[in-house]
């Protein structure tokens, strides 16, 4: 359901037993109990509705699972914004809730509620979000500001509340019952932005300049033992570094892996934004990690220079881009001279050939002859041990009688980003 504009009836839209439904860009006002109203009914999403003005709650969710709310406003609600009772595994991204006349969120009999990046304010004498004996909640990244109390925890277990913001909140935060409650987690993300615990005057003294407090923010039935002294002072604004983009020199084949290597120190690499161009266009068949992605490219040609583009994201949502040049060249074997060393030799029938490799790449490498195969019963008769350069002699021991013969050799070596390649390869021999 989208786009529909409900006024004035008992409940805006009514889901029961009903799941995997979409609500969005609907707006609703004057209803009588509850704008949006679930009952038992699972795994719907509801974004970017607008819920303004409704006589009862704009939301409730009622023995229903996994849904997911984000990019809603709730506002000027005469009820709840949002009711959550006897329901698991539902997510709250991104709303804005406010200046409604109770709670802004009431978790109540639920487990495993994730309240993430909303805007929480103005709920007057109620609290921005109260969890009634409820477990394994997170709230993380919301800014809670002008409500009654901004957190209120009563006889619940295990939630993890941290990077938040609590701004000029009557009360902060208050903690009744439970246990297992966290209010902060491990450098370098800590615990939450206390507006009136963030100066010497206040308490909140930052001796060591990490931008925490040397004393933990105290408040009633909790503590936050790393309290920021900085809004947002926890948010990621590096983006991932791009450490490594190969190859970055000249191939010798038309075919190659294209290799990045990222790595980011925040939030980390959302794998899933990573992206790789050859030329503009997107490579496919790739294997993507936390730390580099890797992609088959194929079809490639000598000729201008190879571009590798595109860009890796953390989950913060800062981007870095890839950038990298490559060129492919042909190699060829030729046959430089053909010729008797010496008058011995000559007697001795045996004939040297001068080998050289055509390439204009001063990187080229480790060369090595690999193998020899003659014709006619012609046989190499001294092999170079190790080529030193890209010019190398072969000696032949051909039989009197014998006019010509064929001879296929064998090279390999290594290029300037130290990928093997043997000859003949793609591109023929000599």
């Amino acid at each position: 359901m989208r786009n529909l504009n409900i006024d004035q009836f008992g409940y805006g839209i009514y889901l029961d037993s009903s799941s995997g439904n979409t609500l969005t860009g609907n707006t609703a006002s004057g209803t009588e109990l509850q704008a949006f109203s679930l009952n038992s009914s699972n795994n719907n999403e509801i974004a970017g509705n607008s819920l303004l003005a409704n006589n009862g709650d704009a939301v409730r969710l009622e023995s229903s699972d996994g849904n997911k709310l984000s990019g809603n406003t709730f506002a000027n609600n005469g009820g709840y914004g949002v009711v959550v009772s006897v329901s698991d595994n539902n997510t709250f991204h991104g709303n804005d809730i406010s200046n409604n006349s109770l709670d802004g969120v009431r978790v109540k009999s639920s487990g495993f509620t994730e309240l993430t990046n909303n805007s929480i304010n103005g709920q007057n004498a109620a609290a921005g979000v109260y969890i009634f004996q409820s477990g394994n909640s997170a709230v993380v990244g919301n800014t809670f500001s002008a409500n009654g109390t901004g957190l209120r925890l009563e006889g619940s277990s295990n939630n993890d509340i941290h990077n938040n913001n609590f701004i000029t909140n009557a009360i902060q935060a208050v903690v009744t019952g439970g246990a297992g409650n966290a209010f902060d987690t491990a450098v370098p993300f800590g615990g939450n932005y206390w507006d009136d615990y963030d100066s010497p005057a206040e308490g909140c003294n930052n001796t060591s300049g990490d931008n925490f407090c040397d004393s933990p923010f105290l408040f009633a039935g909790g503590r936050d033992d790393l309290p920021w002294t900085v809004y947002d002072g926890w948010a990621d604004t590096v983006p991932p570094a791009v450490t490594g983009v190969f190859p970055g020199c000249t191939i010798y084949s038309g075919f190659t892996t294209i290799s990045i290597d990222y790595s980011d120190d925040g939030l980390g690499v959302d794998t899933a934004s990573v992206n790789i161009t050859l030329d503009g266009t997107p490579l496919s068949g790739c294997t993507i990690g936390a730390g580099n992605a890797s992609c088959p490219a194929g079809g490639l040609a000598p000729g201008a220079p190879y571009s590798i583009g595109g860009s890796v994201a953390d989950y913060a949502g800062n981007s870095s881009p890839i950038s990298g040049t490559f060129t492919v060249q042909e190699l060829h074997l030729n046959t430089n001279s053909v010729y008797w060393y010496s008058l011995a030799e000559y007697q001795a029938a045996v004939l040297t050939v001068d080998f050289a490799i055509s390439t204009d790449d001063p990187h080229l490498g480790d060369i090595s002859l690999s193998g020899v195969v003659s014709t006619d019963g012609v046989m190499p008769y001294l092999l170079p041990q190790s080529p030193t350069g890209r010019n190398f002699s072969i000696k032949y021991q051909v039989d009197s009688g014998i006019h010509e013969f064929s001879t296929s050799v064998y090279v390999s070596a290594e290029d300037g980003c130290g990928n093997p390649h043997a000859y003949p390869g793609p591109w023929p021999g000599p």
